[in-house]
């Protein structure tokens, strides 16, 4: 996934499925987020907060780019995490890539 260098306000959707990769996760009753940090190093969050949730099956995690996220151009693993009842689930990560902006 490709992202702009300075831009926010728009959302990035991850759509996130059980572990067979077809059935669609309902997110009802979770608490849902999404963190970004630098490859190899996952203690060290670039961005990252919390998530609305949408679509038919309640499976798609919406996270609005806030102003500073995207302000260093670098590499990202970006993950989708699901809390329901003190319990964490996180779904595959995913790489993302700040770019230059135009």
């Amino acid at each position: 996934m490709d992202l702009r260098q300075n831009s926010s306000g728009y959302a990035i959707t991850v759509n996130c499925y059980q572990s067979d990769g077809v059935t669609p996760f309902d997110f009802t009753g979770y608490t849902v987020s999404m963190r970004a940090w630098v490859p190899g190093v996952p203690s060290t969050v670039v961005f990252g907060g919390t998530c609305t949730v949408s679509g038919v099956s309640n499976n798609k995690a919406n996270y609005v780019v806030q102003t500073l996220d995207l302000a260093i151009i670098l590499t990202l693993s970006i993950e989708v995490l699901a809390t329901k009842s003190g319990v964490t689930l996180k779904f595959q990560s995913f790489d993302g890539k700040i770019k230059e902006a135009a």
